[in-house]
């Protein structure tokens, strides 16, 4: 049988061991508490490094495109009849004028079709603030008006996110208050009821 010296000993050597297991258990609850937050900042951390990447891509690719653009606009308008801005200069269709014209058009579908699917998210800014002016300007000018309101009633051109395109060169041509001719408007009411289901 122990002695109470031995009891008290044993008694003394459990609470020592308990301290010591209570002491383990704390500095690994504070390990554990310090690596959750150590994860939680470098967590932080990459989700800000990611943000940043995404931020600079997408101004490098609006860049990018914005240059892309640029330069074939420059081709496109270099190639522009002399008689552009004669307010009664209405070109044939299937004439070499005509066709300089059209491709000014098609051109801006392709800035609508980049800024509107290609990424939406980066581009979207560049259709807004910079391309929807300079069509406005263009709405103005009769010949490219008239090439843009034939290809809207002949419906020549059935491809892709085009109907759209044509909705969106009525949005502007209203939004600046120069709304396109009757046929052309009346056309543009019928590729929104069709896109519409109505």
């Amino acid at each position: 049988m122990p002695t109470a010296t031995q009891t008290e000993r044993t008694a003394r050597e459990a609470k020592r061991d308990s301290r010591q297991a209570d002491g383990r258990a704390s500095f690994s609850l504070a390990l554990s508490a310090l690596a959750l937050m150590a994860s939680g900042m470098s967590a932080w951390t990459a989700n800000r490094a990611l943000d940043f990447n995404r931020k600079t891509s997408a101004e490098s690719q609006r860049a990018t495109l914005f240059w892309q653009f640029q330069g074939q606009y420059n081709a496109v308008s270099g190639r522009f009849p002399p008689q552009l801005l004669n307010s009664r200069f209405q070109p044939a269709d299937g004439s070499e004028a005509y066709a300089k014209l059209e491709a000014y058009w098609m051109f801006c579908f392709a800035e609508y079709y980049a800024t509107h699917q290609v990424n939406p998210e980066a581009f979207g800014e560049l259709w807004d603030g910079y391309y929807v002016p300079l069509i406005a300007d263009s709405l103005e000018i009769p010949s490219l008006r008239f090439v843009l309101e034939d290809m809207i009633v002949t419906d020549k051109l059935k491809r892709g996110d085009w109907n759209k395109f044509l909705v969106e060169m009525a949005r502007i041509a209203r939004l600046n208050d120069i709304p396109l001719g009757p046929a052309a408007e009346r056309k543009v009411g019928e590729l929104k009821q069709s896109a519409s289901g109505n």
